[in-house]
């Protein structure tokens, strides 16, 4: 499967590397809040972690059990209030969206998190101005976008181990060992590009979520 039938959204350059943009309404998608509460979540079990070693090395494992607990029930609710008051902060901050551009080859997927002031349409056009995408200088192209880079995340497709597809939300995840990359896609591309990514993740097993 290729991305040649995908829509306009998408540049192919020379090198066979296929671009496009998404922006995520971070009111409306919820894809980001879930993986923020995962995060909060696990770092809320660490301290009761932490402290139930230390209990049960002193006291035993009942012991270390409530203890354990008594922390969590503590920390948990702490970090749920941050991440409840930071996440509209965020989301504010960045005019409720998330915009990313994303190139994917072959080999794998790059996601790269655009500053957050430029939004979809604009980055569309630094991708439609870029020398390299009209003109076959894909060199030329990478540095024409490179500076508006926040951060970026990358995926080998050979490293992938595990493959979550939630058409709705229009995110596919990419699960590797010790990575985690979300690729956005809109509905009327994704089935193309879910397909790409499957057919070159040889070792991954494929999750499908509504």
């Amino acid at each position: 499967m290729s991305c040649d039938t995908c829509k306009p959204e998408f540049y192919k350059s020379n090198d066979g590397v296929i671009r496009w943009v998404y922006e995520l309404n971070m009111w409306k998608n919820p894809t980001i809040m879930i993986t923020t509460i995962k995060v909060f979540f696990l770092a809320s079990l660490v301290p009761g972690i932490l402290v139930g070693i230390i209990t049960l090395l002193e006291s035993g494992f009942i012991e270390a059990v409530r203890v354990s607990l008594v922390v969590a029930s503590i920390v948990i609710p702490i970090m749920l209030a941050l991440l409840a008051l930071s996440y509209p902060i965020v989301a504010i901050t960045n005019g409720g969206k998330y915009c990313v551009l994303f190139e994917m080859d072959h080999i794998g997927v790059k996601h790269n998190q655009l500053d957050k002031n430029i939004n979809r349409n604009q980055a569309i056009n630094i991708l439609g101005i870029a020398a390299g995408i009209v003109s076959g200088n894909p060199t030329l192209a990478g540095a024409g976008v490179l500076s508006y880079f926040k951060k970026s995340s990358y995926s080998e497709f050979s490293k992938v181990k595990k493959i979550v597809a939630n058409k709705r939300r229009g995110v596919i995840y990419l699960n590797e060992t010790l990575e985690r990359n979300h690729v956005y896609v809109s509905k009327e591309n994704f089935d193309t590009v879910l397909d790409y990514i499957i057919a070159r993740c040889n070792r991954a097993v494929v999750v499908h979520r509504q």
